[in-house]
């Protein structure tokens, strides 16, 4: 999901199929959170779209030590393009988005997204939430949507959903190589030398 800027607002998005401008993630096939990510069981017990939100807010958080203090509105809609306020540079396929705009911060998703490709979509927003608080410099699209997967991957494998996490691995696009260069960066740094990476390279 790459992020484009409009007025008053950075927008960043996941779809089903690549295009080679915009801001989107081309997928292959305020409360503060109260519950944690304990299995895949627990997940799967309660997997209405805003308990997920509550859920993987908490998990990054905890896991990957990445806070997000700052109030985020969270829904499941129809029609992502409706609430981005803008046009999408896509085909219709969008399934999530995070706008950072006049109206707060905002992450928006699909409704009816089977529960791996949601918790998948969740992480990557709110990743690009957690680079909107602490990497504000940040501009390099490849660090930017490659840390996004790569909170995704974390996600899914701790919750062993292995072949979503392997598809996502294993992807022969922007996105997938994106993620193989943060990927790569984490092993060589560590997961406190990939922040402290992703904080000073604007």
């Amino acid at each position: 999901m790459r992020t484009f800027f409009a007025p008053l607002a950075v927008l960043c998005c996941v779809t089903a199929a690549s295009f080679p401008h915009g801001s989107c993630l081309a997928e292959s096939d305020s409360s503060s959170p109260k519950q944690s990510i304990d299995s895949r069981e627990a997940i799967l017990l309660d997997a209405s779209p805003t308990a997920l939100f509550q859920q993987v807010r908490t998990w990054v958080s905890a896991a990957l030590e990445m806070s997000i203090t700052h109030e985020i509105q969270f829904e499941a809609v129809a029609d992502l393009a409706e609430y981005a306020g803008v046009d999408l540079p896509t085909d219709g396929n969008e399934r999530g988005i995070f706008i950072e705009g006049e109206k707060g911060w905002q992450i928006f998703v699909r409704e009816g997204l089977p529960t791996p490709l949601l918790l998948e979509v969740i992480a990557h927003e709110l990743a690009h939430a957690w680079q909107a608080g602490n990497c504000p410099g940040l501009q390099r699209i490849d660090l930017k949507e490659g840390f996004a997967q790569w909170v995704a991957c974390q996600l899914l494998k701790e919750l062993g959903f292995s072949k979503e996490y392997t598809a996502l691995e294993a992807r022969d696009d922007f996105y997938g190589e994106s993620y193989r260069l943060v990927r790569d960066l984490e092993k060589g740094h560590g997961r406190d030398g990939l922040i402290k990476i992703l904080k000073e390279i604007d």
